[in-house]
């Protein structure tokens, strides 16, 4: 007969192999799930880069609205640093979200200055269209 001590000892080393299996599963899976949200939030910045891009366009052909070069220089300074960090391949998971809600806050910010220009742009079209009328009549 087998002894009970052995196949308490060999119970003991697939318990112990077992639960390290599980530690490097879970370390895994943390990892597989950071680089997931640093893609993510890596897609984002890009987005952000792109819509800044295409407001500094539209400015440029507005007429009568403030130079916003700065701004959107320093939303892109930002996104550039946080794309940056997002490329550390030990990056965290609370850190892939702290640039998120930092890219969020941009996106906003992006989004009220936009809408800005798009309205003096509209203001810009009926004061020209009202100046046509006038000079029709």
């Amino acid at each position: 007969m087998i002894d009970p001590v052995i196949i308490s000892i060999v119970a003991l080393c697939i318990s112990i192999a077992g639960f390290g299996f599980s530690i490097y599963q879970w370390k895994k899976n943390s990892f597989i799930k950071s680089a997931e949200k640093a893609h993510e939030v890596t897609l984002e910045a890009f987005e952000l880069r792109r819509s800044s891009q295409d407001l500094r366009d539209l400015i440029a052909v507005t007429d009568d609205i403030d130079d916003m070069e700065g701004f959107l220089r320093a939303i892109d300074k930002v996104s550039e640093e946080l794309l940056n960090a997002l490329r550390n391949p030990r990056i965290s998971l609370v850190d892939a979200y702290k640039a998120q809600q930092k890219i969020s806050d941009l996106r906003l910010e992006l989004d009220l200055l936009h809408k800005q220009v798009l309205e003096v742009k509209r203001l810009n079209n009926e004061v020209a269209e009202h100046e046509r009328s006038k000079n029709n009549r």
